[in-house]
């Protein structure tokens, strides 16, 4: 890919001016915390890519590179911040200076320049994943499942693959959502058809049946058969006879008792106990309601661990290690994965409450319907106030929170008592109608079944319309599923090996046998590591956080070797190597075929430096040990010497 020679950094971010010759040699900087180590790495991933990741991307809020990318006192002249470097291009042979401003981050100036050299840096541009610090390395090990998921396939730019996958769900489930309406309408419908008819089911011969018999009294001839266009009522336009009621009057009879035995049904012990099972449910809820409002924003907990900055939680601003900020928030993660449980229980419990509510808000619009005719409009009003009560009790248990407004609604199901009078003065009214004669009534019953008929074979139709699409999106959703598994299973398959082999060369002292299992499924991405023999388990299960680094270390490695391939030579790591624990960093500088060939590293300075790099060379700060000489003869620049970038950042700001 690209080696540096030389690195210039001008009033960018907290460095006013440094100049680094770096002989196209793996190289480290050392210093403590304000001396200027992540203002290096960020000047040399911005110069290489345009971007500075710590000020771009999800949960940056407010950030951005013109405005806080320059030094703080040149905030308002992005122009005077720049940064440029001389790198040498392996595949064509040459040195290339180049050189970005603030100003203009996208633009790439380029000596000299051609389309080739242009095309290695939108190469460069194109994986800013080469910049890695210590704060992402957890997001391939302690993330749960779905979110480890879709950073690896975002690392690997296989991302459209999840997002795809997540469309066709959400189009299935969709279609699902919309498929069970269309049958719940159809089921309303033929209950409808079946009490006009005043049949047991709405099959081919009962309908046959009750239809000619009432033909028979008006004279008419019998239907042989009824298919999908046929009319009960065929001949009967030609019949004399009187006026049409405007209430059916065995009809509307029917409908209204299917409501009040519904109202009954719903003061009933069976109905009470179905309720107290899901009050029940919903309060197990109550102490984590705050907990379940994080279940739809769980990223917001993930983006947390992207905004840490090495010093105090990003969130309210307290200090916190890395250590004990991951801690907080895999806890709060796990619990949120508890909260799912005994939501999916709650929302199952509701479920038939639901279904209940839904079956009487279905009933009542023929009896609204009935009522128009026969009741004054402030009773009618108390009929339509019930069936919307019914819907929005029923949106209000399938939102399920705010649950205290849940808790609410299933106490307030009992039917009221102005609704039972206005239905015990609607069935009054209903029997006070006149009793029509037999062909009346024989008349108005074939044109009732009728209408309801053709409402009924509406809402079959639209119900298989919807049963169809349903299963040509789950059919689509379910074979995309399968073949993007098995495709990345393979790359997991070939990304595991590698990741492993990488794992026992750094730990070859204690887990020579070292093992990996990554799994995709549905969305996750499973990850389990052998545990010296005694099994496979989560990363956070049982090793040490410093195992636990490294780990995320060599799958980083893994994955990035897989994505470019031997055209992964060049590497920003990030206070990447002090995260592994301090017996195993020597073994990072020795994983030959992992760390890339160039690698920038960047380090906060420790009292077991000397330890780690056993060799003798030119002296450090006081206290610090030796410097450390990276692998291969590289360089280290140690910011603490003199203080030199802070120093300058200091001054600047004085």
């Amino acid at each position: 890919m690209i080696q540096v020679e030389s690195l210039t950094i001008a009033e960018f971010r907290g460095i006013r001016s440094l100049s680094l010759n770096l002989q196209r040699r793996n190289f480290a900087v050392c210093g403590s915390n304000g001396t200027g180590k992540s203002g290096v790495v960020d000047a040399l991933e911005f110069v290489l890519t345009g971007t500075i990741s710590r000020l771009t991307g999800k949960g940056r809020g407010d950030l951005s590179i013109k405005d806080h990318g320059p030094h703080v006192d040149r905030k308002t002249e992005p122009e005077k911040a720049f940064v440029e470097a001389t790198v040498w291009i392996p595949s064509l042979r040459r040195s290339v200076q180049v050189r970005r401003s603030v100003k203009a981050p996208a633009v790439l100036q380029a000596h000299p320049d051609s389309p080739e050299v242009q095309a290695v840096f939108r190469q460069l541009e194109a994986h800013p994943e080469i910049a890695l610090s210590r704060r992402e390395i957890i997001r391939f090990v302690l993330t749960e499942p779905g979110q480890r998921a879709k950073d690896v396939q975002a690392l690997l730019k296989l991302d459209d693959l999840e997002v795809l996958r997540t469309r066709l769900q959400r189009i299935s489930n969709a279609s699902q959502a919309a498929a069970k309406a269309a049958a719940a309408t159809r089921d309303a419908a033929k209950a409808e058809f079946v009490r006009a008819m005043d049949i047991a089911d709405a099959t081919a011969p009962e309908i046959l049946e009750a239809a000619n018999r009432r033909r028979r009294v008006l004279g008419l001839e019998g239907l042989s058969t009824l298919g999908p266009e046929g009319s009960l009522r065929d001949g009967l336009s030609s019949q004399a006879g009187g006026p049409v009621a405007a209430v059916n009057k065995a009809v509307a009879a029917a409908d209204l008792a299917a409501l009040r035995d519904s109202v009954d049904r719903r003061s009933g012990e069976d109905v009470r106990a179905q309720v107290a099972a899901a009050r029940t449910a919903v309060e197990r809820l109550i102490a984590d309601e705050s907990l379940l409002k994080d279940v739809v924003r769980d990223d917001f907990l993930k983006t947390a661990l992207d905004l840490y900055e090495g010093e105090v939680c990003p969130v309210c601003d307290t200090p916190k290690t890395l250590d004990e900020l991951t801690a907080i928030i895999q806890a709060k993660r796990a619990k949120l994965e508890a909260v799912k449980v005994l939501r999916a229980a709650a929302e199952d419990k509701l479920m038939g409450v639901r279904d209940a509510l839904e079956a009487e808000a279905a009933l009542t619009r023929p009896v609204y319907l009935t009522g128009k005719s026969l009741l004054e409009a402030h009773e009618l009003d108390q009929i339509a106030d019930h069936g919307k009560a019914l819907v929005d009790a029923g949106a209000a248990l399938a939102a399920l929170l705010p649950l205290d407004k849940t808790l609410a609604r299933l106490d307030e199901l009992t039917p009221s008592a102005g609704l039972v009078d206005v239905l015990t003065r609607l069935s009054g009214a209903i029997g006070g109608l006149p009793e029509p004669s037999d062909q009346d009534a024989a008349r108005d019953y074939l044109i009732t079944g009728q209408l309801r008929l053709e409402a009924l074979r509406t809402a079959s139709a639209a119900a298989r319309t919807a049963n169809a699409r349903a299963d040509r999106a789950k059919k689509v959703f379910d074979l995309y599923s399968a073949t993007s598994t098995a495709a990345l299973e393979k790359v997991y398959e070939d990304v595991q090996g590698h990741f492993a082999e990488l794992y026992r060369r750094i730990n070859a002292d204690d887990e020579g046998n070292f093992e990996a299992k990554l799994k995709p499924s549905l969305g996750k991405l499973g990850f389990g590591v052998d545990f010296y023999g005694r099994g496979f388990f989560p990363p956070g299960a049982y090793h040490s956080e410093g195992h636990q680094d490294s780990m995320g270390l060599c799958l980083y490695l893994a994955l990035m070797r897989y994505l470019l391939g031997t055209g992964f030579t060049f590497a920003v790591l990030d206070d990447v190597l002090m995260s592994v624990d301090a017996g195993h960093r020597r073994g990072v500088e020795a994983a030959e075929g992992g760390v890339p060939g160039h690698a920038v590293r960047s380090h906060h300075p420790r009292p077991r430096l000397a330890e780690v790099h056993e060799h003798d060379g030119p002296r450090g700060p006081k206290g610090h040990g030796p410097v450390p000489q990276m692998d291969g003869g590289g360089r280290s620049h140690d910011l603490e010497q003199g203080r030199r970038v802070g120093r300058n950042a200091r001054e600047g700001a004085k």
